[in-house]
Parts: C-alpha cells; structure tokens; sequence
C-alpha cells in the first residue's frame, strides 16, 4: 500500500495505470491476533505457524467451507450443471448457522467476496517461497472420474491420481509461472528453500493439493471483459457468461458489467439470462495486454410467458383445437382462461 500511494504521487506511469484502471483491494492483515502472537515469538524455531490461529482458537488456513468436494459429489451424480452450478457454488446450510465453528474473520472474508465479484485474489503468507496454485484439496481416489486420460509420466503434476485440476488449471499455472519467474531468487530453488526441500520440481510453482492438500482454502486484464445489456440498453445483472470448452461459467454483476481471465486464443463465448433468449459469439483473447471487449445484447423471450399459460393448464400440453371441430364447454372454458 506504501509502495501503490509513493508511486502514485510521484507520476509512475505504471502504478498510475494500475491504480486508475483496476478496482483494487487490500487486506493489511486476515488475522492479526495471530500475526502479533507470531512476531513476538520469533520466526527461529518455525513459530511463523503461531499465525495460523486466532485468539478464538481457529485455524483460518482450514476454516472456510470445503465447496470443491460438494462440486465433485455433484459431477459424480451429473448434476452439473443443470441442477448444481459450477460457479457460486452455494455455502452449505450448516456451516452458516450461528453454532458453526466458524470464526468471526472467516465470516467477514465470506461476506465480502460474496459482495464483490473478484475477478483474481491472491495471499501472501510466510513459510516458503513458492506460488500455489488451485486446486488447494485432493479429490477422492474413489471419487476420480474412470474415464479421466492418463498423465505423461514426465507430465509436471505427474500421473498422482489424487490430483483434480480446475476448469481454469492453464491460466492459473501461467499466472503462478508469470509471478515465480518475475520474482528474484524464487525460481532459483537450488539456493534452498525456506523451510522444506522444492517441492516445486525447480519451477518455483506447485498444485496446492500436491503441496499441502487443505479443504477449504496482476494478470487481470488478459482475457475478455464487457457488459451484457438488453435491447433497451439496460444492464442485465446475474446473467451467465458460459465459454467453450471450460468447464467454470462466470456471472455478471449488477451493472451487467463481467471480467474473463483467459489464455490467449480464439473462443466461443455465450450469454445467458432467465427471460432472455440466448446469445452466442466468437471472442479472441490476444498476447497484448488488455482484456478483449465482447459485449452482449440478449433479446426478450417468451418463455416467460409460456410457463405461466403451462402453469395454468397444470403443466399439460395445451391441447390443439381442431377446425371444424365443435368445443366441449371445458375446452372453451380453458382457452377462455388462456386468452
């Protein structure tokens, strides 16, 4: 924050940029009580981990809700994504109760991501020196799809079966590549690391869940951006932003306005709204710098409208009238209702 404000003011061009282009937000510390109790101790003898913990007794490191487990069950079932999404997953009843062991901090992070719709996070923690990459858990060895295609041996991951990468794995492993290799010493791993031997194979990036599987634990302006509206310009909020060949669709906020990191590449990109029919577009992510615009105007649908005259007729098939054909008294009776 020192650094973003001395630069600001001095007319760095760079950090003007970034801060007048990009809604940043900045946690000092997730867990201060933890982080005092640390610096006290010392780091000597490893009592950086103090950290982890506040002064209710929670490890915030395990203390958020284990939503990627409740995603596979529901692929196991196929029920994504027709019945359960694969975005906004939704927060288990039973870990927002009031008697849930969840601590205060957990709760107010909760809160305010659930109220701003992040495009990228990251946290900075000490204790080593890599960059950890989703997904942060290990799925099941019984859970593992059969079907999933064999790793190369010589494959980075290596052919782990306990492994599951994300819809997005390319773009996070090359966001975590980009960090590590722009860092001074952090892809130098044959200088040692912190505290461990390289768990990283010498490229200064590791799969969390190869790292240290946990359930629950500046690239933001490559891929495509835009805002999805209807005919009368009106912004069109929570409607699904769904992009060819990855599996993790993306909502908008609530000025219609959404954000997409992706690789570069050519994609087929769709936008979807309860009420609205459909829209389907070819975007092109570039190596330059800057997001892509790909805007959406989605048109009123009637389908609205259909399931209130099915509703009406108990969700049976409206029945064709014939001509020529006189109609029974609750035959006109019901497309009298229906008119």
């Amino acid at each position: 924050m020192q650094f973003l404000c001395k630069e600001y003011q001095d007319g760095n061009p760079r950090v003007r940029s970034l801060v007048t282009e990009t809604r940043l937000h900045l946690v000092p510390s997730l867990n201060p009580d933890g982080y005092e109790l640390a610096r006290e101790a010392g780091s000597e003898l490893g009592n950086w981990a103090l950290g982890h913990w506040t002064e209710e007794g929670y490890d915030l490191f395990e203390n958020f809700p284990d939503l990627a487990s409740a995603l596979w069950a529901a692929e196991e079932r196929k029920l994504v994504p027709h019945k359960f999404p694969n975005n906004h997953i939704p927060v288990p009843e039973h870990y927002l109760a009031e008697d849930a062991a969840v601590a205060v901090e957990t709760r107010a992070v909760m809160a305010w991501m659930d109220k701003n719709p992040f495009v990228l996070g990251a946290n900075l923690q000490g204790g080593e020196k890599l960059v950890s990459y989703p997904f942060d858990t290990a799925r099941p060895v019984s859970e593992t799809p059969a079907a999933a295609a064999p790793r190369p041996p010589d494959d980075y991951e290596d052919d782990n079966p306990e492994l599951q990468e994300t819809p997005d794995h390319a773009i996070f492993r090359w966001l975590a590549i980009s960090y590590a290799s722009a860092h001074l010493t952090m892809t130098e791993t044959f200088r040692g690391g912190c505290h461990t031997q390289d768990m990283t194979n010498a490229m200064g990036i590791v799969q969390g869940a190869k790292w240290h599987p946990r359930a629950g634990s500046k690239w933001v302006h490559r891929g495509i951006k835009g805002v999805v509206t209807d005919q009368q310009g009106e912004p069109i909020a929570n409607a699904t932003i769904v992009v060819g060949g990855v599996n993790h669709n993306v909502k908008t906020a609530s000025g219609g306005d959404y954000w997409r990191i992706l690789n570069p590449g050519e994609y087929r990109v769709s936008a979807r709204a309860e009420g609205y029919n459909p829209s389907v577009k070819t975007c092109s992510v570039f190596y330059d710098i800057g997001a892509t615009q790909c805007n959406f105007v989605l048109s009123r649908s009637n389908w609205k409208r259909i399931r209130e005259i099915m509703a009406m007729n108990g969700n049976r098939p409206i029945r064709r009238i014939v001509p020529g054909r006189p109609m029974t008294p609750r035959e006109r009776m019901r497309l009298r209702m229906r008119l």
